[in-house]
């Protein structure tokens, strides 16, 4: 298990969030060490191959993320907050989606 770097080698950027990886798992964990405008922010994501009849067809992707705010405007602000924090999963994916439409063309998969 890796901490403070990627299975690439690569350095993580310096912040509050402590990651950590198992590329044998092929699992990615983090947690906010310090709290600051966010009280929580802690999961996972893992990456599994997508077999048929013993044919790698893809990768299965799973995110999990605990998220709460140190703050939590009442009433309609309140659920604004909350799709923000939604909205930033679904570009995540669609990013990692985008990356991964990338590597398939340029590797020729």
């Amino acid at each position: 298990m890796r901490t403070g770097t990627s299975c690439c080698g690569r350095a993580n950027s310096p912040s509050n969030t402590e990651v950590e990886e198992d590329c044998s798992k092929r699992l990615v964990t983090f947690k906010l060490n310090e709290p600051g405008y966010l009280k929580q922010f802690n999961g996972y994501w893992s990456i599994e191959p997508w077999m048929q009849e013993a044919k790698q067809l893809g990768s299965k992707v799973s995110v999990a993320q605990e998220v709460l705010p140190s703050i939590l405007p009442p009433g309609p602000l309140g659920g604004y907050v909350s799709r923000i924090l939604g909205n930033q999963i679904k570009y995540a994916l669609q990013d990692l989606a985008m990356a991964a439409e990338q590597f398939q063309h340029a590797h020729g998969i």
